[in-house]
């Protein structure tokens, strides 16, 4: 029986192939970014072709980003198909949006093969491995496990069998998560909500008036790259530092900051807070 392993995030993939070196197993990675990018019909050449055409106008991708992206995702789905009858299929998930979407699109992708699906989802795996200990850890995505730990996840007692029903059940959420032309997905409570593009703007407006408020001067000028990293580092939610980039470019066109530098790279521009 073939073991296949099938993880989204690129970190979360090295540190996997690290862990299973020398294992007898298929590694399937899927690039990230599923959590607030457009996902629309993805496993399709035309679905797949409006998120990259959206990842290159909103997130400025170069070509080279684009391509990369592409032949990555591509790379994923044709492993998928050629995965064999009879299979262990272990889905590696995480308590956010994008594993979430992920664990589901792959119970789309699997239709109608014969293999036997089992989940190993890392945020309660890693709180599970604290209980009896002084330490507590929860982690925002599976890229933040170390490759031991992975290695450990691996055993039976840490994955679950995903039971017909269950399966099912993603495949049909999968199918409209698929049909939705929402951007903006959030994991909450166990469930997938739909949200607005402006989800994360006021909390990057607060951690704004924080930096400003720890420099004594509201006049000054805040790096963006400085602004990011605070709002990456205090999220309630796993997002990319792409995704943050581009509401700050839409509060600049708001009129809620002001900028100045060069809006197309993220270390070579500056913002500030208007009175507003």
């Amino acid at each position: 029986m073939q073991t296949v392993h099938i993880i989204f995030g690129e970190s979360a993939y090295g540190s996997l192939r690290c862990a299973m070196k020398g294992e007898q197993v298929k590694i399937i990675g899927f690039p990230s970014l599923l959590g607030e990018d457009p996902i629309q019909n993805i496993h399709t050449e035309t679905g797949l072709k409006n998120r990259l055409q959206w990842l290159e106008d909103h997130y400025l991708f170069d070509q080279e980003d684009i391509e990369r992206y592409k032949k990555l995702f591509k790379a994923g789905l044709q492993q998928v198909e050629q995965i064999a009858e009879g299979s262990k299929i272990i889905i590696w998930t995480c308590e956010n949006a994008a594993e979430q979407f992920g664990l589901r699109f792959v119970t789309k992708l699997l239709a109608g093969k014969k293999v036997t699906c089992y989940i190993c989802n890392t945020y309660f795996n890693v709180l599970e491995t604290c209980k009896g200990k002084d330490t507590w850890c929860e982690i925002r995505r599976s890229g933040e496990v170390v490759s031991e730990e992975m290695k450990k996840f691996i055993k039976n007692e840490w994955i679950e069998l995903m039971t017909d029903e269950l399966f099912a059940i993603y495949q049909k959420e999968a199918e409209q998560l698929l049909a939705s032309d929402c951007a903006v997905r959030t994991w909450r409570h166990g469930k997938m909500h739909y949200e607005d593009e402006n989800r994360d703007d006021a909390f990057i407006i607060k951690m704004a008036q924080m930096l400003h408020r720890d420099r004594q001067d509201e006049s000054s000028w805040l790096k963006a790259v400085l602004l990011i990293g605070h709002v990456l580092g205090e999220s309630e939610h796993d997002i990319s530092d792409s995704w943050i980039n581009y509401r700050v470019h839409k509060l600049i066109e708001q009129g809620f900051f002001q900028s100045e530098g060069d809006l197309r790279a993220i270390r070579k521009y500056k913002v500030k807070l208007n009175d507003v």
